[in-house]
């Protein structure tokens, strides 16, 4: 495993928890993350902790290349208050924009398997209680001989293009004068090509064709895998739902409202676009 982390670089998942003990750890406390204000970073070392409790639940990261094995503890304030450590407690979304890839795949990855422990206790077919597996990332009931896996929900996230413009919306419960990209879920039964089309039509009134896969990003709000398109401008004009968008607008390129960070996979999209359409005017 080690060495596939180093070879691949970056951060490599793995549920090996047998092989001794963590080269680092990621607290949480109550859905926070705790956070080394002097070193802003979520990867605190084993030595730096007081006595290690036993915590209230524990998982394995993975490999973090150049750094080593890292777990996830779950503990209770009163314990981190005995840390020598200055900390902050911080929400996933207090961390968009904060961490560098890197860091926020291991509070992602963190949170959504402590989540998922706390959730699937039990069996859902029998009621009994269910146990961690020591070879993968899944929770045991030994008397159905079921293995139960963390929730991953797939999601489409596009970029609608039209010439120099791009379609962005905005939910009411954003901060003001933020838009980003249109997202949705893939429902049972469909593509992800087709879940996108569906989507945009349903948040936006807008047809859209020529979808083209950009990237893709694990979104822990709370278990999204985001798969990132752009989309061509088809026909219709803008007719927001006023339940998923409270606002959709065509904007050009030099002329972008507030929008996500770059860390984000929708900041990401907006800015290819605006590489994109910056570089195709500059060599016409």
């Amino acid at each position: 495993m080690e060495l596939i982390a180093e070879r691949l670089g970056g951060f490599y998942p793995s549920a090996d928890i047998a092989a001794g003990g963590p080269d680092f750890v990621v607290l949480s406390v109550a859905g926070r993350i705790a956070v080394d204000i002097a070193e802003g970073s979520p990867r605190l070392l084993p030595q730096q902790l007081p006595a290690a409790p036993t915590p209230l639940q524990q998982v394995a990261l993975g490999y973090l290349s150049g750094v080593g094995r890292g777990h996830a503890w779950q503990v209770s304030e009163q314990w981190l208050e005995q840390t020598p450590l200055e900390l902050e407690l911080l929400t996933l979304r207090e961390l968009v924009g904060r961490l560098d890839a890197s860091d926020f795949a291991l509070v992602s990855r963190a949170s959504q398997l402590l989540q998922w422990q706390r959730e699937h206790r039990f069996c859902g077919s029998c009621g009994r209680p269910t146990s961690s597996s020591r070879s993968d990332h899944a929770l045991r009931c030994e008397p159905c001989d079921l293995s139960f896996y963390a929730k991953i929900s797939p999601c489409i996230i596009t970029l609608v293009e039209r010439g120099d413009y791009c379609l962005l919306g905005r939910q009411g419960s954003w901060p003001a004068g933020l838009f980003s990209t249109l997202a949705g879920f893939i429902e049972p039964g469909e593509s992800a090509e087709q879940a996108l089309r569906r989507e945009v039509m349903e948040e936006s009134g807008i047809d859209t064709d020529s979808v083209r896969y950009f990237a893709s990003q694990a979104w822990p709000f709370p278990s999204q895998l985001m798969l990132g398109y752009f989309a061509r401008y088809a026909g219709g004009d803008i007719v927001v739902d006023g339940v998923e968008l409270e606002a959709a607008q065509w904007f050009h390129y030099r002329e972008l409202p507030r929008i996500p960070p770059p860390t984000s996979i929708s900041g990401q999209l907006i800015r290819a676009f605006v590489a994109a359409r910056t570089t195709a005017h500059e060599s016409a």
